[in-house]
C-alpha cells in the first residue's frame, strides 16, 4: 500500500456524475499534480460534491512504500515513483473529525492519503445523488448472475493474437523448406491446411481430355459453361 498522507497539500475531486470520481492531488515528492480517473462515488457525506482543499500548515515529508508486511520502507530506501495517472475503482473518500480521507486503487495499487486540510470548499451536492439512488450501490448481489458467465474464458484465457515476430518466423520456416539445398518439398506442405486437395489418382487421363467430364470431379458449375449448353443444346451468350 501506499500512504502519501504525509505528501498530500491540496488538491480538487470531483464527484458530480455517478460512478465518476475524477480530480487532481498535489504531492510534495513530485512536480506535477497526480490525476485521477476513477469508477465509483465517494462516501456518502461527500458523494455528489465537488471539493477542493489545501493544507498550509505541518511539514510534509518524502513518503515509502509499505511492504506486505505492513511497514513502510525508509524513504532513502524508496523512490518516489507513483504514477502521475490514476485509473481504477474508489475507496473511502470521507470527511470525520476534520480529517479528509481519499482511497483509491490505481496503477500503483492501494493509495491512501490523509490529511487535516486548512483550507476545505465542498460544494453543493448534485441533485441526482439521492439516498435512493446512492443505495443501489450498496444493495447486495441478490446471486442471480452468479455463474451465469462461467465457462466462458476470460481475457487472460484465450490464445493471444500473433505478433508481427510471430508471423516473420512463420514465414522463415517456408522459407528454409524451398531453399533446403533443392530438396524435394511436397506441396501440401506449402499450402494452408484449409485448402482440400484432389485425392491423389483421381484425374485420370480420360477425365482430363474430357473438360464436361473433370468439371464433374469437383468444379463449381460458372455461367456460360460450355458443358451446361451442350447438355440442353442451347447456346450460352
Amino acid at each position: 500500500m501506499w500512504n502519501v498522507s504525509q505528501q498530500l497539500v491540496a488538491g480538487e475531486i470531483v464527484n458530480t456524475c455517478l460512478n465518476q470520481v475524477h480530480g487532481w492531488v498535489r504531492l510534495t515528492a513530485l512536480e506535477t499534480p497526480v490525476y485521477l480517473n476513477l469508477t465509483g462515488n465517494m462516501s456518502l457525506d461527500l458523494a455528489g460534491r465537488r471539493i477542493t482543499f489545501e493544507r498550509l500548515n505541518g511539514s510534509p515529508r518524502r513518503a515509502g512504500r509499505a511492504d506486505p508486511s505492513g511497514a513502510r520502507n525508509s524513504p532513502s530506501s524508496q523512490s518516489f515513483d507513483l504514477a502521475r495517472q490514476q485509473i481504477g475503482p474508489t475507496g473511502d473518500m470521507t470527511i470525520r473529525d476534520g480529517v479528509l480521507t481519499l482511497e483509491w486503487h490505481g496503477q500503483n495499487g492501494h493509495v491512501l492519503a490523509r490529511c487535516r486540510p486548512t483550507d476545505l470548499q465542498v460544494s453543493d451536492r448534485n441533485e441526482r445523488f439521492t439516498r435512493s439512488t446512492l443505495d443501489l450501490h450498496a444493495i447486495p448481489s441478490s446471486g442471480l448472475e452468479d455463474g451465469l458467465f462461467s465457462g466462458i474464458p476470460t481475457v487472460a484465457e484465450l490464445e493471444p493474437h500473433p505478433t508481427p515476430r510471430d508471423w516473420d518466423d512463420q514465414f522463415a520456416l517456408l522459407d528454409a523448406m524451398l531453399s533446403d539445398s533443392g530438396k524435394e518439398v511436397p506441396v501440401r506442405e506449402l499450402l494452408s491446411d484449409h485448402l482440400v486437395l484432389p485425392v491423389p489418382g483421381s484425374l485420370t487421363a480420360s477425365i482430363a481430355g474430357d473438360p464436361c467430364e473433370a468439371r464433374s470431379t469437383g468444379r463449381a458449375s460458372i455461367a456460360g459453361d460450355p458443358c451446361e449448353a451442350r447438355s440442353t443444346g442451347r447456346a450460352s451468350i
